[in-house]
């Protein structure tokens, strides 16, 4: 893996890479700014694992170029996928949490990614309640889709017993 600081003349660069991720949609540009200026430019050559499944993150991932294989935990986990979609984020709740991974994440091909640091986003959330009311909402939406999604399940489970 090649990384490097964003520099001064590529420092609006990792900002605008941001700011066309909906995720980061919840900064305003000063915060993406800082954020840009926090964050790594990550470069993987094919086959390279980018992260493993029980690793603990100290960030997400944003996908610049390139494509991705997600293999998720176990055989029951899900069937693997590939993300290549620039402005798709990668672990967006490292942002949040340091918990393990539940996927193993690996290069197909040169990908070309900006790591966003956790202590750089929790520190904007410390400094902007308004950012932390933000995150909050996309968190719940998040969870809500997540529950949604599970309900079919659920119901299934109820009817059997």
């Amino acid at each position: 893996m090649r990384q490097r600081k964003w520099g001064m003349m590529r420092l609006e660069e990792a900002a605008a890479l941001l700011s066309r991720a909906e995720f980061f949609d919840i900064c305003d540009a000063e915060q993406r700014r800082l954020l840009a200026f926090s964050s790594e430019r990550r470069q993987f050559a094919a086959d390279e694992v980018v992260f493993k499944s029980d690793s603990i993150p100290g960030g997400a991932y944003l996908l610049i170029s390139g494509t991705l294989k997600a293999q998720p935990d176990g055989g029951a986990a899900g069937k693997p996928y590939t993300i290549s979609e620039a402005g798709s984020i990668l672990a967006p709740m490292a942002l949040f949490l340091a918990r393990p991974r539940h996927i193993t994440v690996t290069a197909v091909i040169e990908t070309d990614t900006l790591f966003v640091p956790r202590d750089a986003f929790r520190k904007l959330l410390t400094q902007s309640p308004d950012l932390a009311e933000r995150a909050a909402e996309v968190l719940r939406a998040n969870i809500g889709s997540f529950v949604e999604a599970l309900e079919p399940a659920r119901r299934r489970m109820h009817e059997q017993r």
